[in-house]
């Protein structure tokens, strides 16, 4: 990995940012598909999660997006009632 000064680092920055900008959009289809995501957005260090509003997770959605990611039942409830921000 170059670092800043180093050559090839305005690349290795340009293709990094593409690839988190691509496993955002594949993060956000794969939820989507499997519970109630509506947008993931990457600003800055944090990732900011939008559910499509419904009163409630179901058991099926919140045992799903356990699996799928590294968060718990709480946090995910957390997330669910509005706008979800991971740093």
């Amino acid at each position: 990995m170059p670092r800043p000064g180093d050559a090839g680092f305005d690349q290795y920055k340009a293709l990094h940012k593409v690839a988190l900008a691509t496993a955002v959009r594949q993060l956000e289809q794969e939820l989507g598909s499997r519970s109630n995501v509506h947008h993931l957005e990457l600003l800055d260090r944090m990732l900011i999660v939008r559910p499509y509003s419904q009163s409630k997770l179901s058991q099926q959605e919140l045992a799903d997006l356990q699996k799928a990611t590294h968060f718990d039942k709480k946090e995910l409830q957390q997330w669910y009632k509005g706008m979800f921000v991971v740093v």
